[in-house]
């Protein structure tokens, strides 16, 4: 059911399009939709619609950021591709409500997830091109109008909020799981407002995950800005670092210290506070031990863990 009505929005969007396109595919459906498309020269696009957990503003920014990263030439990322309106954002009416479905048309590109065809220099490249991407949006201005999300308290995603007392969550959720969160989230809201700082606050990825990386002849790409914030640069920097907590393959410091050599590399006189790095990592984990209740994931193993984790830094900070 759900198919029938992306492949009815795409089809909507394609009118507002020169582009002629003889093929679609519906490539994903995790949180946003994704489609590839093909058209008559063999041009592989793919078409984004935004999920509902973001809003027009963050794809704007989006939108602003891909747009300022392109100009400058120096990072590969998703080449835009504008309507017939010269918008790279596309407004479809849902016929049967009064929603409004927000697309992103952009060239494919090409590569292989950067998980599992990680390496020492492709670490110490990725770190580069962070420090190469906060030099870029650094100098992007845009309308005070515009409200992007930023990562100053625990519960910062749009939408967000605790769900972990509510009754229907009491199978999974221990008494411990919820004296920990109620004492993990004041104490974490409360160092997120020292590490963010507004005077020097940039725009920044937002989820850079290595499923939002691509490698291509050992060249990096970066894509799915839809989580846009307003931040410092060790805010991406852990969120990147948060995914290797646990890696066995190359263990934590081998990649926390490979991501900031290369980081050093280009912006040397950028300090990043490692216990920064730390405290976002925890604080994110805290969001996501809320979050993973609200979905049909089995994620008791990642609460198992995180718990322990969560435990042993408050413990030691008591």
């Amino acid at each position: 059911m759900k198919k029938k009505k992306y492949d009815a929005i795409v089809s909507l969007a394609f009118k507002q399009y020169s582009n002629t396109f003889i093929s679609k595919e519906l490539f994903s459906q995790n949180a946003s939709v994704v489609y590839k498309l093909v058209d008559k020269s063999s041009q592989e696009y793919a078409f984004k619609i935004y999920e509902d957990a973001s809003n027009i503003d963050d794809n704007t920014l989006e939108i602003l950021v891909l747009e300022a990263i392109t100009k400058k030439g120096t990072i590969t990322v998703p080449e835009l591709v504008k309507n017939i309106k010269n918008s790279g954002l596309t407004l479809v009416k849902n016929k049967t409500s009064d929603s409004t479905n927000r697309l992103v048309l952009s060239k494919w590109l090409k590569g292989d997830e950067f998980k599992d065809n990680e390496s020492e220099s492709l670490f110490v490249k990725l770190g580069e091109i962070i420090a190469e991407l906060y030099l870029i949006t650094k100098n992007i201005s845009f309308s005070s109008t515009l409200q992007p999300r930023k990562w100053d308290n625990v519960f910062y995603f749009r939408k967000d909020k605790p769900v972990y007392h509510l009754k229907k969550h009491n199978h999974i959720v221990t008494k411990e799981f919820k004296e920990l969160m109620d004492t993990a989230i004041p104490l974490f809201n409360e160092k997120l407002k020292h590490i963010y700082n507004p005077k020097s606050a940039q725009l920044l990825h937002g989820d850079l995950n290595p499923w939002n990386i691509k490698v291509h002849n050992q060249q990096i790409a970066l894509f799915d800005f839809e989580d846009v914030i307003l931040g410092n640069p060790v805010h991406d920097i852990a969120i990147l670092l948060s995914y290797y907590e646990s890696n066995e393959r190359f263990g934590y410091e081998n990649v926390k210290k490979w991501v900031l050599k290369g980081y050093h590399n280009v912006n040397p006189n950028e300090q990043i506070n490692e216990s920064d790095i730390e405290i976002l990592s925890l604080a994110r984990t805290v969001n996501f031990l809320n979050y993973v209740l609200t979905t049909d994931e089995d994620e008791e193993d990642f609460i198992k863990h995180s718990l322990v984790d969560l435990k042993k830094y408050l413990n030691s900070n008591k």
